[in-house]
């Protein structure tokens, strides 16, 4: 069993790392939030989403619309149907006014399966570039700034070989933000 003064220092070790990963942490975000690239990216990403949410506004409002229209077009053949109205007149006209609902119901799902379209592309081109990976080159880049000595796996061994585990791990090479692969 451990001694307590072993606890304590394997706790202030503890401590102090995760004060220094805070401390990384805050800076990579405050060096983000001023980085041109991010905040054009953030944006694009914040109006793929609004146009999304936009599209999918007006499928849910239209989906209202279409619903409550199928309830009176039911309701108006069940009337129809009924043998209640016994006037020719009436009921041609009321046939003439369900097949007119008949037409705009279709009118109005066709407008709908468009508008679920709009709504799966704006999902594709919100959802297109994850982003993780449009940050991941300069979270490293900065990163690499602060180690001057590059990844972990660096300082031990040297740079990473092509079949190294670092390489495989760190795909981009450290002096640049671009991938090992295209560096070589």
């Amino acid at each position: 069993m451990p001694k307590p003064a072993q606890l304590l220092l394997q706790h202030q070790r503890l401590s102090d790392r995760e004060r220094v990963l805070r401390d990384n942490i805050e800076r990579i975000e405050s060096a983000l939030a001023s980085d041109p690239e991010v905040v054009q990216l953030e944006e694009k990403l914040e109006a793929a989403r609004a146009v999304q949410q936009a599209v999918a506004t007006r499928l849910h409002e239209s989906d209202r619309a279409r619903e409550d229209h199928r309830s009176r077009l039911r309701t108006r053949e069940k009337e129809l149907m009924s043998g209640r109205i016994r006037n020719p007149t009436e009921l041609m006209q009321m046939s003439e006014e369900v097949k007119h609902m008949k037409a705009r119901f279709v009118e109005e799902e066709d407008a709908e399966l468009r508008l679920m379209e709009d709504v799966e592309i704006a999902e594709r081109r919100r959802d297109c570039e994850p982003s993780w990976k449009l940050f991941a080159p300069s979270l490293l880049t900065l990163s690499l700034q602060k180690n001057r000595s590059g990844p972990r796996c660096q300082r031990r061994r040297g740079p990473p070989t092509r079949d190294s585990a670092c390489s495989r791990r760190w795909p981009w090479s450290p002096t640049t933000s671009a991938p090992l692969a295209a560096s070589r």
